[in-house]
């Protein structure tokens, strides 16, 4: 058994792979692939997963955006794990959250729990052998009831202000934003649903349910 993440040199892994006979290859990298080169990084990323064809057993696993809550309720995740502290001050302080829109656009995440278990899922299983996976967990909520839910595990009031996009799209003009960053936000798109039997074999730590539980 191979586990890859981030690293260098594929061509040489892989070929030392079929020589050693290795039965199975997991690769694990973010969603951001595309065969279009706008995009350097995602485009390397597709290319590496190229590679991956000619060798017979292999599973590439694209997770969205990692989240955990940590034993403070503090919510963890994105760039390097701090993409939501701004989000945790705001909370802390009772201050409004900024949502853009309406906030009814899709927010693809994952459990790092779910991601776990998914993985040791495919270590033992062959059900997704030779497939590529964009993988992520929970319902299929909007950015609104995502922060919705975070305000009840947290045990707060959800003080909101919707920010208009033309207004949104003026910041990006002046450099405030970064439109980039807002368009993959209110323009996610869910390529890949656990099926059945994935969701029979590994337990979905679903946000709702853990917001059932305070």
């Amino acid at each position: 058994m191979l586990y890859l993440g981030w690293c260098f040199n594929y061509e040489n892994i892989l070929y030392f792979a079929k020589l050693q006979k290795t039965e199975k290859i997991i690769y694990l990298s973010s969603v951001n692939v595309s065969d279009k080169e706008t995009s350097h990084y995602a485009h390397v990323k597709y290319r590496i997963e190229s590679l991956f064809v000619d060798y017979e057993n292999f599973i590439i696993v694209r997770p969205s955006t990692i989240i955990a809550l940590d034993h403070n309720k503090r919510l963890l995740g994105g760039k390097d794990g701090n993409s939501f502290n701004l989000f945790e001050k705001l909370f802390k302080y009772n201050m409004p959250i900024p949502i853009i829109g309406d906030g009814k656009y899709l927010f693809t995440f994952c459990f790092l729990k779910d991601l776990t278990n998914f993985i040791l899922l495919l270590l033992k299983d062959n059900i997704l052998l030779n497939k590529k996976i964009n993988f992520f967990s929970g319902e299929y909520l909007n950015f609104n009831a995502f922060i919705d839910y975070i305000a009840i595990i947290k045990r707060k009031k959800a003080i909101k202000i919707f920010l208009p996009l033309s207004f949104v799209n003026l910041l990006c003009k002046l450099k405030i934003f970064n439109y980039k960053n807002i368009d993959n936000l209110i323009n996610q798109r869910i390529y890949y649903d656990c099926n059945n039997l994935i969701k029979e074999k590994i337990k979905i730590n679903q946000l709702i349910e853990v917001a059932k539980e305070q």
